[in-house]
């Protein structure tokens, strides 16, 4: 799962603590990946503390995501 922290509904920190709540069956441990332009050190800890595994800054380098969700599926 690729998510922005700001959405228009819901912040992604919502979002995702609304998924890692399901159970794995019905997709509570999905990979999942913040995407954010707040990048600073508490904005990350936020998006880890909120059950995202990584958390990548805007603008996303390609090669970069690539790897993290490589990553995040072979685990």
């Amino acid at each position: 799962m690729l998510s922005d922290i700001g959405l228009p509904d819901m912040n992604g920190y919502d979002l995702m603590r609304e998924v890692r709540s399901r159970p794995a069956e019905t997709g509570g441990n999905v990979p999942a990946i913040a995407i954010s332009g707040y990048a600073s050190q508490s904005d990350i800890e936020a998006a880890i503390d909120a059950g995202f595994q990584r958390h990548m800054s805007k603008p996303v380098v390609l090669d970069a995501l690539e790897s993290a969700i490589y990553r995040l599926t072979q685990a």
